[in-house]
């Protein structure tokens, strides 16, 4: 992994964990081959960070005040300053953490801008509230660790490349995670993408949020809209369905795989797919899942999980930075 400037505001972006980062730190680099930060952006970064999570940047001046050692020239030093203004970044760290010192931990209510890096050309910025489970009657207003694992496999595999053609739909979009991430790595080759989810009200405010939050438009071909399982029409002619974190309990199955089934009937492509991404909170009720695609006439398999080939592990490392709640599988459905 490179470990240069750039990661570490891309870490500090996705909320990494402060009483992590000395260590991260001490691993990553030493007086050979130290961190160089550039002082005017470090300032400039930490700025934009407190905008939105103040107390977060509180905490990481914490941290690195109480360790200031590691940025000077002594045995210890493994953090590099260079300035042009002639800024002394220890001064600075006090001052700023002075300014901050009243601050009391936030609401948990409170949103956040969280941007969670897939690659060095896949950073995905989304407006959530990360620490509320529900609210409002849906569980859309956090990125769930389903979500992750299903945008972290489109991006590594490429699963879409080979698909010719690119209509797709989202269910129970969120925060809007997976569809953003295809629209960023597949932009110039998608039909057109239907972003759903049954609350309208999250339609209208976060999720379009969220695509403006990453510079993409919603048109003809970036459709947000809501769509209440087995009641709505489903769109025509669709090739992928993706869905991630939507068997969360069992009374929204029987809905669910229906809208699954609607979907492969009122599409002409035979070899339509629909990939889900699943947390495993409950056997009971991913059995039901599978049970009822059976029923309906769906092939339904499981392709990957977080407990093959050390997925799960590079997914906390990478984006959680904290143990996974339950492995999480992918299903792959088809018509039979």
């Amino acid at each position: 992994m490179e470990c240069g400037e750039d990661l570490i505001y891309d870490l500090l972006r996705q909320r990494y964990p402060f009483y992590q980062l000395i260590n991260f730190f001490k691993t990553h680099y030493n007086q050979e081959t130290p961190l160089v930060l550039h002082a005017e952006r470090f300032i400039t970064e930490l700025h934009e960070i407190s905008s939105t999570n103040p107390y977060y940047i509180k905490n990481i001046i914490k941290v690195l005040t109480d360790n200031i050692d590691l940025l000077d020239d002594s045995s210890e030093g493994i953090i590099k300053v260079i300035t042009e203004d002639d800024i002394d970044i220890s001064e600075w760290l006090y001052e700023k953490y002075i300014g901050l010192l009243n601050l009391g931990q936030p609401d948990p209510t409170n949103t956040d801008v969280i941007q969670y890096r897939f690659n060095d050309s896949i950073k995905i910025k989304l407006e959530e509230t990360p620490y509320v489970v529900s609210a409002a009657g849906t569980t859309g207003f956090r990125t769930w660790e389903a979500a992750l694992f299903m945008t972290s496999f489109f991006v590594e595999t490429g699963y879409l490349d080979t698909m010719s053609k690119k209509n797709i739909l989202e269910l129970g979009a969120g925060t809007g995670l997976v569809s953003i991430g295809l629209c960023k790595q597949y932009e110039d080759s998608i039909d057109k993408i239907y972003v759903t989810d049954g609350d309208s009200q999250l339609v209208e405010g976060q999720l379009l949020k969220n695509f403006n939050e990453n510079e993409l438009s919603h048109n003809d071909r970036v459709i947000l809209q809501k769509l209440w399982w087995n009641v709505d029409d489903v769109p025509l002619d669709l090739d992928l369905i993706v869905a991630a974190d939507v068997t969360y309990d069992s009374s929204v199955v029987p809905d669910l795989c229906e809208t699954i089934s609607n979907c492969f009937k009122r599409s002409s492509n035979d070899s339509a797919v629909c990939l889900l991404s699943a947390t495993v909170r409950n056997e009971d009720t991913l059995d039901l899942f599978e049970k009822k695609c059976l029923e309906l006439g769906l092939d339904c398999s499981i392709i990957t999980t977080t407990n093959e080939d050390d997925q799960g592990n590079r997914l906390e490392q990478q984006l959680t930075f904290k143990p996974l709640i339950a492995p999480i599988r992918i299903y792959k459905i088809t018509p039979k």
